[in-house]
């Protein structure tokens, strides 16, 4: 895995390399230190329990990131975000539009890494940037409001980290042609998608409770439920159990069983 993740390194080197301002902050954060490169490894994974080559998988994996580096970019002009990863962010050292346009342009080069592939893996690709965009949409009516609901929650959830990670495996699935995986991927990759936001909420309690976020501890909370925060952990093991479950006959492939040892580490949060 560690050969793996280098390649992922010297592919995301090389396109940023240039000295222009599109390179600068489109490596901004995608190169920054402390990237933990959670969509390659999982992408990996998938590719793992299908017995596919590493190396026939890091465009895919090279896409995930590109996508998920974009929507921080845009994220942090949406939140008027000055800090992340322990350094300023690219709206906040250079402006609001060239973080929009550095966003673009990293989806710009997500899809060009799948252009040699099937329409069908880059038709999922566009169809995760819609769900990523009207998640985010939802994430902003959901603050301070008092009348979404742990349903909208849920949505909220799948579209903004789920259906991302669900692309980690349909990617690898569809190019193996395997329409049943890449089914049950989509669907794990959703379940994984909602212990991330219920581990990002576990979190941020107290800053998501001042900023009056719409967590799902917060909207129990405004519906009277008296152990929000246990009801947010119990969920939690409940999400990462159907994660794994969802995998189907690829359990107990080594790809199946390392994202099952991801997911009881991120079950810790629920202890």
């Amino acid at each position: 895995m560690d050969d793996f993740l280098s390649h992922i390194e010297v592919r995301l080197q090389s396109a940023f390399g240039s000295n222009t301002l599109l390179s600068q902050t489109g490596g901004h954060l995608c190169l920054a230190s402390g990237a933990k490169r959670v969509r390659p490894l999982l992408t990996a994974y998938f590719g793992s329990a299908l017995n596919i080559p590493a190396q026939d998988i890091i465009p895919f994996a090279i896409s995930s990131e590109l996508i998920h580096s974009a929507s921080l970019l845009h994220d942090d002009v949406v939140d008027a975000g000055e800090m992340r990863r322990g350094r300023p962010t690219v709206n906040a050292q250079w402006s609001n539009s060239v973080a929009v346009l550095s966003g673009n342009h990293l989806l710009s080069l997500a899809l060009r890494e799948l252009k040699p592939y099937s329409p069908a893996i880059t038709q999922e690709a566009i169809s995760v940037v819609d769900e990523m965009t009207r998640a985010a949409i939802l994430e902003l009516q959901m603050r301070n409001s008092k009348v979404h609901t742990i349903d909208d929650w849920r949505l909220m959830a799948t579209g903004k980290t789920g259906s991302l990670f669900a692309f980690c495996g349909t990617s690898v699935a569809l190019y193996a042609g395997d329409n049943f995986a890449a089914q049950a991927f989509k669907q794990a990759g959703h379940h994984i998608g909602t212990v991330f936001q219920l581990v990002d909420d576990l979190s941020d309690l107290q800053e998501d409770l001042k900023n009056l976020e719409g967590s799902y501890p917060r909207l129990l909370s405004l519906n009277g439920h008296t152990e929000p925060v246990d009801a947010c952990k119990a969920e939690l093991r409940v999400q990462a159990a159907l994660a794994f479950e969802s995998l189907g006959k690829w359990r107990d492939t080594e790809g199946g069983q390392q994202i099952k040892i991801w997911l009881d580490q991120l079950s810790c949060f629920a202890s």
